[in-house]
């Protein structure tokens, strides 16, 4: 089944990382913008149309100001500043609640570990493509009921 293409932004500060996510998604992306840091990720995000967004937490903020937390500060600005059906991925070395309630907190739609490799972001992303355009209301539910899934298993 072909999937429709779509320009795609990759946040990550791994130059070996964004080369391999060129070449596995070429097929699902007409354009794969990549940013190394959270200033420019969101300049593109203001600058031209994004169908979805894949992002490593820990980048850096700006130009070498490298912060574990610029991952979740791009999300939920992305989340003011982009159409608000745009699926948004975090890939995580994690999957503990403490790390990702802020991402869905922040407007994450979906997670894949880093542990699944780029194979892994890859296909999540393309399941993701497939359902665009995607209702907004429903995604703000999905989003609403992993956050209390993840807050359930923070109790535990």
């Amino acid at each position: 089944m072909s999937v429709r293409k779509r320009t795609v932004l990759l946040l990550e500060d791994d130059p070996i990382q964004v080369m391999l996510f060129q070449g596995m998604a070429s097929d699902i992306a007409t354009g794969l913008v990549s940013a190394d840091n959270v200033f420019d990720a969101i300049r593109t995000i203001k600058s031209s149309p994004v169908a979805a967004c894949v992002v490593d937490l820990g980048v850096y903020r700006k130009f070498r100001e490298y912060d574990e937390g610029a991952g979740i500060e791009f999300i939920a600005e992305a989340r003011q500043l982009a159409e608000p059906g745009m699926p948004i991925i975090v890939v995580s070395g994690t999957r503990d609640p403490a790390v990702l309630i802020p991402c869905f907190e922040a407007g994450c739609d979906d997670y894949v570990l880093k542990s699944e490799g780029i194979e892994g972001a890859v296909a999540r992303l393309r399941s993701w493509i497939r359902m665009l355009p995607l209702p907004v209301q429903e995604m703000q539910e999905k989003r609403a009921e992993v956050l209390t899934t993840l807050r359930q298993a923070l109790k535990r």
